[in-house]
């Protein structure tokens, strides 16, 4: 377990060399089916805890504090990604910290809530307060895009896997504008 900075994160993403050949091997072999990418992404891919901290393994009984950070997916098809990130990059309201493409080359959008940088409470608190800010901020985007959000994020202890974007956005400090 190793802390690192936002901007680190953007630097892995942009440049690690094995995180460029997976989503190469990803991105190109159109004949790979949802379970095959999943066990390539598990096996290979970084894997990040950005929503909270855990005493111990990682598990809804052992958060101890939130992050403040809330990752959002993108991946339905049909979506003009490049756009939709751009579009997203400069949105002062969601007001985006990290924003780039998945593995699949679908998008992910990291925001940061103040209010819940370094909350803590008890494990069902902290999981039960992180689900009610998700679905407001999906609710928000959902309002401001016509592009669904991957729901199935909305796990206060789901990893988030590292992929390869050149093109990385980064604001470590930027915290989202949306009013909950």
């Amino acid at each position: 377990n190793q802390k690192v900075s936002l901007t680190e994160l953007a630097e892995m993403i942009r440049t690690d060399f094995a995180t460029m050949t997976t989503c190469q091997k990803i991105r190109t072999n159109k004949s790979l089916t949802s379970e095959e990418v999943k066990n390539i992404k598990q096996n290979e891919l970084r894997g990040v805890e950005l929503h909270s901290v855990c005493n111990g393994n990682r598990s809804n009984s052992n958060v101890v504090s939130l992050t403040g950070y809330f990752v959002i997916d993108y991946d339905e098809p049909n979506v003009q990604y490049d756009v939709l990130k751009q579009d997203i990059i400069n949105d002062t309201i969601i007001n985006p910290c990290l924003v780039f493409f998945s593995p699949q080359r679908k998008l992910k959008v990291v925001v940061k809530i103040k209010e819940l940088e370094g909350l803590t409470g008890t494990p069902q608190e902290l999981k039960s307060k992180f689900e009610f800010y998700y679905k407001q901020l999906l609710t928000c985007l959902s309002e401001r895009y016509a592009v669904k959000a991957d729901t199935s994020c909305c796990d206060v202890v789901r990893l988030t896997y590292l992929s390869y974007d050149a093109d990385v956005y980064v604001n470590d400090g930027a915290y989202t504008n949306v009013v909950f």
